[in-house]
């Protein structure tokens, strides 16, 4: 637990993956983790419709939410959707969070382009 005072990362509370790498980023020191926090999913799409159901699925949940296309073509697909929305910071909401959204963004045939975990301002 006071491992963060040697320099070390408590692997309890941040396991070595891709979930507790985030939450280690976002808030280093296990006393300075919020109780409420958000995670934004930037995600692509090739399709407007598959874009567009992503978004109707994001409103659901609630989520502050940015659409965007870009005219240039690249890897990730033309349609962006932007989401943000709250989350309990631990390890285990984060890596349930982002494997539902992973799920849900494949159905709609997208690409995941990050997630980040930060601070809520409106706290």
């Amino acid at each position: 637990m006071f491992s963060f005072l040697f320099g070390r990362r408590d692997e309890k509370i941040y396991p070595h993956d891709e979930f507790g790498d985030e939450l280690y980023r976002a808030f280093p020191k296990p006393d300075a983790i919020p109780s409420e926090a958000v995670i934004w999913f930037d995600v692509y799409f090739d399709e407007e419709a598959d874009a567009d159901a992503m978004f109707a699925y994001f409103q659901n949940l609630g989520a502050e939410i940015t659409r965007d296309f870009d005219d240039e073509d690249d890897e990730f697909g033309r349609w962006n959707v932007d989401a943000e929305f709250a989350i309990k910071p631990n390890y285990r909401e984060v890596k349930c969070t982002v494997e539902r959204m992973k799920d849900r963004i494949q159905s709609y045939r997208g690409k995941l382009g990050s997630f980040v975990i930060s601070e809520n301002d409106d706290e």
